[in-house]
């Protein structure tokens, strides 16, 4: 059962890898946007920088104990807000970005799906109640939906990539894997409210511990950010196709007139 301990430490590995992946998806895509080269550099370290500082700071905070509840058994206040306001920043920014838009637009749909694929690692949760460290009334929904949400993101990224017309697979997929972390917070909420079922081992480590807090903490926010991005370019190429659609219609009624 040692390999089930060291399966946590698995995320100290794949963070970077794809955080990595997120910095390169954005610099092929600014490639592709047909925007100046100066801007694209300075769009890319104004959001790299801060991704990067974001990362280092929750990991640090989660190193140092800082996520550790005050009271055995509870959560602790900074990891509801190590979600919610990274999360509130970063989709209040890049909303009102005309270059992340133009990303958005130059970019396939499936990369911001098939990039999820990293959810698989939730998998840890359902490692920590298989030796008694964790509720299986959090773990199990919590592990099983981001194994389920990570295995379907390769499927759904080539079904978008194909039947691009039909968005419909993105936005099922995006609403599965939203749904997913909304339940995974409502859990995570109640396990450190003490209203959930105490796990077997009444010395496990809690949550808030090194290493899996980083999940709440950093992985939590950035994926609901990556299911934003990708809805909202879903809207914007259907609006977009609608938009190139119209002026045909319009001119073949001209022409029958």
């Amino acid at each position: 059962m040692h390999w089930l301990e060291d399966f946590t430490y698995i995320g100290i590995l794949a963070r970077p890898v794809y955080v990595g992946l997120v910095l390169l998806g954005l610099a092929l895509g600014l490639g592709r946007s047909g925007i100046s080269p100066e801007r694209q550099r300075r769009f890319f370290l104004a959001i790299a920088v801060p991704l990067l500082v974001w990362l280092a700071i929750a990991w640090y905070a989660a190193y140092v104990g800082a996520f550790v509840p005050a009271v055995p058994g509870r959560g602790s206040p900074a990891v509801p807000l190590a979600i919610f306001v990274p999360l509130i920043v970063w989709i209040a920014v890049l909303r009102r970005s005309k270059v992340m838009a133009a990303v958005l637009d130059a970019v396939p749909s499936s990369w911001l799906i098939g990039l999820q694929a990293y959810r698989v690692l939730g998998a840890a949760f359902l490692a920590q109640w298989a030796i008694g460290n964790a509720s299986g009334a959090f773990a199990i929904p919590a592990g099983v939906g981001d194994v389920i949400v990570g295995l379907l993101a390769p499927l759904a990224a080539i079904l978008v990539s194909r039947f691009g017309t039909n968005r419909w697979i993105g936005y099922g997929w995006n609403a599965l894997g939203t749904l997913d972390l909304v339940s995974a917070v409502t859990l995570g909420i109640l396990n450190g409210a003490g209203i959930l079922p105490p796990p077997a081992n009444v010395l496990a480590p809690s949550l808030g511990a090194y290493p899996l807090v980083l999940v709440p903490a950093f992985t939590v926010p950035l994926s609901f950010v990556l299911h934003f991005l990708s809805v909202w370019q879903l809207r914007r190429r259907s609006a977009n196709e609608t938009t190139a659609v119209r002026p045909s219609l319009d001119h073949d009624l001209v022409l029958q007139r």
